[in-house]
């Protein structure tokens, strides 16, 4: 049900031929957050299903992030930011934040979601992945830490983030 669900923002999302009205998408995206919030924030749940409620979050911050309340959106990428400091849900939580950050980078006509709740602390916390001896988990954490930072995410410049995580 949670990879239906994942699948919701993408097919209903505007594109350059296309446009979905936000009044019709706010209560589809609200009901998604309140079926995915349980999931993400469960700690006792099966691996697959954090997963794929972490893809379930990624789908809907890349698509439909301007359609939740601000409060709902920084809840989300903070479970997500707490899902990469645990070692099970941490290759899921890197690829749906690098999910979020790609995305928001190939699309155009949309405003780009603010990160400012979470860069800091995550660009902090995702460095110190690159000294973990598993190669995927650098792999993985480099090339989020390369997307947050060359796409200049946060309103107070590239060279505080990187004062930070130096």
């Amino acid at each position: 049900a949670l990879r239906c669900l994942a699948a919701i923002p993408a097919l209903y999302s505007p594109t350059a031929t296309t446009t979905t009205t936000p009044s019709s998408v706010v209560p589809i995206a609200q009901q998604l957050y309140a079926a995915i919030v349980p999931r993400l924030s469960a700690h006792d749940l099966d691996p697959e299903i954090k997963d794929v409620s972490l893809l379930a979050t990624a789908s809907l911050l890349s698509h439909w992030h301007v359609h939740l309340a601000p409060c709902d959106r920084d809840t989300l990428l903070q479970l997500v930011l707490d899902k990469i400091g645990n070692e099970t849900t941490r290759a899921a939580a890197l690829r749906a934040l690098h999910t979020v950050v790609s995305t928001q980078n190939e699309q155009q006509h949309s405003p780009k979601i603010s990160l400012d709740s979470i860069l800091v602390e995550g660009c902090l916390q995702v460095s110190g992945l690159l000294k973990q001896q598993s190669r995927a988990t650098r792999l993985g954490a480099l090339e989020l830490l390369e997307a947050l930072v060359g796409e200049s995410w946060c309103t107070f410049g590239r060279r505080t983030v990187l004062e930070g995580v130096c």
